[in-house]
């Protein structure tokens, strides 16, 4: 249900532009329980944190790795991977 919510291609009717704006996606069923202020805190903990060797393998995997190992420079939503 959340996710047709946000993916409704009239905006008019989407989750997040009615009327309660955010607070509408915040208080969906699929939030219930979530506190947003430990949250915005940053005091939750996450229920998985992925390993350094994870975003490496992703990185391989990609291609990305190539590119940035044959020195071309490469930038992933503006975050340079050369270094």
């Amino acid at each position: 249900d959340l996710i047709a919510r946000l993916l409704e291609r009239k905006p008019a009717k989407r989750i997040g532009m009615l009327n309660g704006r955010a607070h509408d996606v915040m208080n969906h069923k699929w939030f219930e329980g979530l506190n947003w202020a430990e949250l915005e805190a940053r005091r939750v903990i996450p229920p998985r944190k992925p390993k350094d060797s994870d975003s490496a393998k992703r990185l391989k995997e990609s291609g990305l790795h190539a590119l940035a190992l044959a020195g071309s420079r490469v930038s992933v939503k503006g975050h340079d991977l050369d270094d």
